[in-house]
């Protein structure tokens, strides 16, 4: 039981304990006063810094305030705080956090946290409350435990629309590329893809590592696990899944591989060990899973009053020389444990004893389930009944058992041709495409915007759209150009788009990311300011370059005056006077070099203005 209250002797420990860093720089205070009304705005490190000290100088303060978070921020430099310990977790044990932090879509880039004897690890780090809306990218993580890339414990509180992505270093036990431990908790439309390595703890997942009485659902996992120090409950989703009054997964899925070459037990593709009560609702995973005892495609364990039901697993089991290997669950416990309308696909090896192309053991009830026997090489199973490829891939296999069409879908191409859960081709895919940064520059009178994405699924592509900021409404949006995705992937991908050509104002842009089934869906937006120039004197160099046949040249004057902008050859003689006019000082001007009637080569822009004069060499190549 985590005890809650404030004392002097907490802070007089952190303080020996984290270095001075913290303490020792308060920070810069954000604006705003706290309030539902009015949050503290985050909008740079000096603020993080600020906030992670306030919950550490102010005793009897309030840690039930609002935060929005209002830039990007680069955190690089925790890297260096703390004397190398780096960034302290928001909240622990007497200063929990129960506030609300609103990431408003916006990212925390390289967060460093390196306190390897230190439990309660993650951005938050002992924490009841609510975050929603934020992304963590890059972030590089070692504690004890629990470990979590965005809350190390949590206990009572609501993660929605959040994300992680990076490496978690060592730990004991409760490793979660999300979160390390979640109690009583919710989590909603959420994804990790943080690779780590077991150590020989416990309780070790893709997406969280210990989740008693939580609903989590619409989230997926997509990192790698892997190791050689044996362990236990090691799952591509969650380690350890426990039920109560909650203990629900719902819509989720895993895609990486959970691999450890020693002697580690309660290996799942999904989840290690689903016990007490846990249930597991219309999951997948499609990871390969390795371990010694207790192996299953999709659950090592499934303990007695445990529940999977309309779940599959595609990737393969194998055991390092134990027992207890299944294509679906390696051992499905007495007397209660329930496995029902779910199969499996992949290949089930290696053990000494109780391997089955379902389940390798099986003390519970199995109803209305089935294996691929081609492709898991096995003709038999401790329950379930096995089928052909063929027969897997026929509709009449499934209905005949009962499976309710409106939680399955086949039609032969999908999931190579093997049923498939509805939500996954449907609006209600958990995150299938999101997006994890999104920034705009403004370069003289274009946009260049930038974004990335974490894993694609069925991604047709992106359409642009710009709006100018004037106060119009959101149906004012128009759309600036398509950029084709990635189809299905697994891993980052970077994107870009350039909008040229713009009149001087501010612009707001967002993505509209379309599926290939048709759906979509908007990102967060950006705005950027677009044709303020510095009054300076410049020439920028012409684009395209090299060009055929033209190309454009912009430059800006630092005073209003008479402009001069001609071309020469490269012996000297002038082949084009572009400009001889008088003009404004504080913007972006531009003009176009035709050289359609000239032949290839060197060519040279000169612009002359208040007494001065700029050169730049430009090539034409027809």
């Amino acid at each position: 039981m985590k005890k809650i209250g404030y004392t002097l002797a907490a802070v007089i420990l952190f303080v020996l304990c984290s270095g001075t860093k913290a303490l020792s720089q308060v920070g810069t205070p954000p604006s705003g006063s706290g309030t539902q009304v009015s949050p503290f705005l985050i909008d740079s490190l000096d603020n993080l810094l600020w906030l992670q000290d306030y919950f550490y100088r102010y005793s009897g303060g309030d840690y039930s305030k609002y935060y929005k978070q209002i830039s990007d921020i680069n955190a690089s430099a925790t890297s260096g705080w703390n004397s190398g310990q780096g960034f302290y977790p928001i909240g622990f044990s007497s200063a929990i956090f129960t506030g609300t932090y609103d990431g408003n879509g916006h990212t925390i880039d390289s967060l460093c946290i390196n306190r390897p004897s230190q439990g309660n690890v993650g951005f938050f780090g002992d924490y009841s409350g609510t975050v929603k809306n934020l992304r963590l990218t890059n972030i590089n993580i070692t504690g004890s435990t629990p470990v979590g890339g965005l809350v190390g414990y949590c206990a009572s509180g609501t993660i929605t629309n959040c994300s992680t992505t990076g490496k978690i270093g060592s730990g004991a036990q409760y490793l979660g590329g999300l979160v390390g431990e979640a109690i009583n908790s919710a989590i909603d439309s959420c994804f990790s893809t943080v690779s780590f390595n077991s150590t020989g703890g416990s309780f070790i997942g893709g997406f969280v590592g210990y989740s008693q009485e939580t609903a989590i659902s619409n989230c997926y996992s997509t990192g790698n696990i892997g190791g050689s120090s044996g362990g236990f409950e090691l799952g591509g989703f969650a380690g350890g899944n426990e039920g109560g009054s909650g203990g629900h997964l719902t819509n989720c899925y895993s895609t990486g591989n959970v691999i450890d070459s020693s002697t580690s037990q309660n290996v799942g593709g999904f989840v290690g060990k689903n016990f007490s009560g846990g249930n597991i609702h219309k999951c997948y995973s499609t990871g390969n899973v390795q371990g010694y005892s207790y192996v299953g495609g999709f659950v090592g364990w499934n303990l007695p009053s445990c529940l999977i039901e309309n779940s599959y697993s595609r990737g393969n089991a194998v055991s390092n020389g134990g027992t207890y290997v299944g294509g679906l669950v390696g051992f499905n416990d007495s007397p209660n444990g329930f496995i029902d309308t779910c199969y499996s696909t992949g290949n089930a090896s290696g053990g000494t004893g109780f391997v089955g192309g379902l389940v390798g053991f099986n003390g519970g009830f199995v109803d209305s389930c089935f294996w691929d026997t081609l492709t898991s090489g096995l003709s038999s199973s401790a329950a379930g009944t096995g089928k052909s490829t063929a027969q897997m891939k026929t509709q009449s296999t499934f209905t005949s058992s009962g499976w309710d069409a409106t939680v399955w879908n086949m039609d032969g191409a999908t999931n190579d041709g093997y049923p498939y859960l509805a939500w996954q081709n449907s609006g209600g895919t958990p995150l299938p495409v999101e997006v994890a940064s999104l920034s705009a520059v403004a370069l003289n009178t274009s946009v260049g915007l930038k974004w990335t994405t974490a894993t694609e699924v069925n991604n047709g592509g992106w359409e642009v759209e710009r709006k100018a900021e004037l106060g119009v409404v959101s149906d004012d949006w128009v759309k600036a150009g398509f950029v084709k995705g990635a189809g299905t992937s697994i891993s980052p991908r970077q994107y870009s788009f350039s909008d040229p050509n713009l009149a001087a104002g501010t612009y707001a842009y967002r993505l509209k990311q379309i599926d290939r089934s048709g759906s979509f869906k908007y990102s967060s937006e950006v705005t950027v300011a677009v044709g303020t120039a510095p009054r300076v004197f410049t020439l920028s160099q012409n684009y395209p370059n090299p060009f055929n046949p033209t190309t454009t040249i912009e430059f800006t004057i630092p005073a209003d005056g008479r402009v001069v902008l001609k071309v020469y050859d490269i012996v000297g003689r002038e082949v084009a006077t572009l400009l001889d006019e008088d003009m404004k000082a504080g913007v972006f001007q531009r003009a176009v070099f035709d050289a359609t009637r000239l032949s290839s080569g060197i060519y040279f822009a000169r612009l002359e203005s208040g007494g001065k004069h700029l050169l730049k060499k430009m090539m034409l190549m027809k």
